[in-house]
């Protein structure tokens, strides 16, 4: 009662802070965290020593009832589904575990954005930083591949200006080759390899490193005077979407850098979480790395990272491609995490994620999906060209498009279809006649020949494979023609 009277009768200013000190435990301060939000200083809270770190804990418990007894949400009674490279499909406990944030969101909205939002976005940033072996002071959370390109192709020719030029490939993602040439402009390059090397992968006499180093060397680091007084960004794709090979990234970016010493690296590896043995520490020659978390890693959509080194943090990546409350703010993490009141349930699902690989360790993951991939194949092979293209020897060119234990292959592969056709129009026809079959697989038209891209994930089996021979099997008796598809 006496401090109540003391509080009341001294001036409002002086009040305020008396009664706060003397109510709470914490000292009267400023906001410590990006805007105003009522939560510690992200910079401070990623650049902890694990020692020092301690994570939060979770508001609404830890333990997650299942939406679906099965690992996975498909619907597999109903549909063949060998697409998980196109959007990939969410886990069932990161579904569930980002539905309860979606819930503990809703019933206090105050509470979930000021108080638990930005030091749980900071966790989830530091536990998939320990999973691709970065340091999580260069990585930041974003909400897709995409906006991680427009911010990084941005900055880039805002920042290198008259000495930029932007090296693609004939092979890159066609959104990126879109960023590429409204930033750039004339000053883009593409690499033809899909139409020059693309069959020396089947030689087996051909190395598939050297034949990706000859394209760079012929098309582009010949003559590396041309490149005097220039700092080029040359992009990789980890994997490729269209045509589904693995790039030798670091073997690529080191011997490119070895030619033009200012070239910057950009790796798009959208299909690279996961999928491949991501290790940012065994990469050192790439400068920008960019991967979905909704694809191999099976997370809800929604979720991405960039990695960068500090070098380029205050130059190239200083402005996001959304600008928001971290604008200001030293670190990465706080100027990419916020761009806005957007659903973060994607990002703050990732911990159950990572965790759900880590107990299956992702080496003997990729070791099993390649397993199958291999199975796969072979029953495609067998059912649609006969014994004769059943051994593996005889696929390269036929079948598949390089040997299948080349580094080039990762759990997505393409292979020839048994049915005519020389373009997009008629690759569109047979996916779509795919698809009443209640089969989801793409059809791709590379070079004048139609092939199916499969992917395997842990739901996939043989009988996928077979529902999809047989299909094609169907079709390959008919003429296949828009009209009469």
């Amino acid at each position: 009662m006496r401090v109540l009277q003391r509080v009341l009768s001294a001036p409002p200013a002086k009040a305020l802070r008396r009664l706060l000190t003397t109510t709470t435990s914490a000292p009267f301060s400023s906001y410590q965290s990006i805007g105003s939000f009522h939560s510690e200083n992200l910079g401070d809270l990623i650049a902890r020593s694990e020692i020092e770190y301690r994570p939060p804990l979770l508001p609404f418990g830890e333990s997650v009832t299942p939406s679906d007894d099965s690992d996975f949400l498909l619907d597999l009674d109903q549909w063949t589904f060998l697409n998980h490279g196109a959007f990939g499909a969410a886990l069932t406990v990161g579904f569930d575990r980002a539905a309860q944030w979606r819930r503990y969101l809703e019933a206090q909205p105050l509470r979930y954005h000021d108080r638990d939002l930005l030091p749980h976005l900071a966790y989830s940033c530091r536990r998939l930083a320990s999973f691709v072996n970065a340091d999580p002071r260069n990585l930041a959370l974003l909400p897709n591949v995409t906006s991680g390109f427009n911010s990084l192709l941005a900055g880039y020719v805002r920042e290198v200006k008259d000495a930029a030029h932007i090296i693609v490939w004939d092979t890159s993602y066609g959104s990126v080759k879109k960023m590429a040439k409204l930033y750039g402009g004339n000053r883009v390059t593409e690499i033809p390899f899909q139409s020059r090397y693309l069959t020396q992968l089947a030689d087996p006499l051909e190395n598939p490193s050297v034949v990706f180093q000859t394209a760079l060397d012929d098309h582009l680091l010949l003559n590396s005077k041309k490149w005097e007084g220039k700092q080029p960004l040359l992009v990789l794709d980890h994997t490729t979407s269209n045509t589904a090979l693995t790039f030798p990234i670091e073997a690529l970016a080191a011997h490119a850098k070895s030619i033009v010493p200012n070239l910057l690296v950009a790796v798009d590896g959208a299909h690279g979480l996961l999928a491949q043995n991501l290790d940012i520490a065994q990469i050192p020659s790439v400068d920008f790395y960019l991967s979905n978390g909704h694809k191999w890693l099976s997370a809800p959509r929604g979720v991405a990272f960039l990695h960068a080194t500090g070098a380029f943090h205050d130059t190239i990546l200083r402005q996001p491609a959304i600008v928001s409350h971290g604008i200001d703010e030293p670190d990465l993490l706080s100027r990419y995490v916020w761009d806005g009141c957007r659903d973060y349930a994607a990002a703050l699902s990732l911990p159950s994620i990572l965790e759900f690989w880590e107990e299956r360790e992702p080496w003997m993951v990729r070791k099993n999906l390649k397993i199958q991939l291999r199975q796969g194949i072979k029953i495609l092979a067998t059912e649609w060209y006969g014994s004769d293209f059943g051994g593996e020897e005889s696929w390269p060119g036929r079948v598949t498009l390089a040997e299948f234990d080349s580094p080039v292959l990762s759990p997505m592969a393409l292979v020839q279809l048994p049915v005519p056709g020389k373009t997009s129009g008629d690759a569109k026809a047979v996916q779509d006649y795919l698809y009443k079959q209640h089969i989801e697989a793409p059809i791709k038209c590379v070079n004048e020949r139609l092939y199916v891209r499969i992917s395997c994930q842990m739901y996939n089996t043989s009988k996928d494979f077979h529902a999809l021979a047989a299909s094609i099997q169907t079709l390959s008796k008919l003429t296949v023609n828009a009209g009469y598809l």
